[in-house]
């Protein structure tokens, strides 16, 4: 759907909100939100894991439908086998990338949600938008999941992730900093089936 169709289903919209009332606008901004796609890729920049380390980065691809989303995360430079890691405490990464699949279950629609993303300001609309979704995420031997909310003072969320080895579980939050979006996050890991192992980690993740 190009702009040009979407701007006059949005003026549709407004003439609606006028004419029927608060149920009439919510169901219609239902509808224009699940026909509304996109796509947003941005830098992603990994913290190291010890102050001798480097940092890696690289993209994280979104594309998806309304409530719907596909994602993706290449980092070039971080492939490596997974039966050569020895960084357990990291999560493993080879080179078929990190694929995952999410849905948001409930979002707040306003008119500056829609406008936002059909102009790509992802980030305004990511931090500042009341919504709730659940996401399912695949790299090398693990799997985890994850859910988030936002009721208004900001996104914050929780995840699990299952590795062969290694089991990971923690929170986060998103903000705006200096323009970036930043992911400051607290987790522990230990090995699989050894908890009295377990080490607690906080870092911060950036999206450009």
């Amino acid at each position: 759907m190009n702009n040009k169709k979407i701007a006059l289903i949005l003026l549709g919209a407004i003439i609606l909100m006028g004419a029927v009332g608060a149920y009439g606008v919510l169901t219609m901004q239902d509808y224009i939100f699940e026909q509304i796609p996109y796509a947003y890729t941005t830098y992603v920049s990994l913290p190291p894991d010890s102050p001798e380390g480097g940092s890696l980065g690289g993209y994280l691809n979104i594309h998806g439908q309304g409530s719907n989303f596909n994602f993706d995360v290449a980092i070039p430079g971080a492939a490596k086998a997974y039966e050569n890691r020895t960084d357990e405490g990291f999560l493993t990464y080879t080179e078929e990338g990190l694929n995952g699949t999410g849905k948001i279950e409930s979002i707040d629609i306003s008119l500056s949600t829609i406008s936002g993303l059909i102009g790509g300001n992802f980030k305004e609309v990511m931090v500042n938008t009341p919504l709730k979704g659940t996401l399912n995420m695949t790299c090398a031997g693990w799997d985890g999941n994850a859910s988030f909310i936002n009721e208004g003072a900001g996104l914050e969320g929780v995840f699990v992730i299952n590795g062969v080895h290694t089991y990971w579980a923690g929170n986060f939050t998103m903000e705006i900093v200096d323009g970036r979006i930043a992911l400051p996050a607290e987790y522990i890991w230990h090995p699989q089936g050894n908890p009295s192992k377990t080490t607690r980690v906080n870092k911060t993740f950036y999206l450009s």
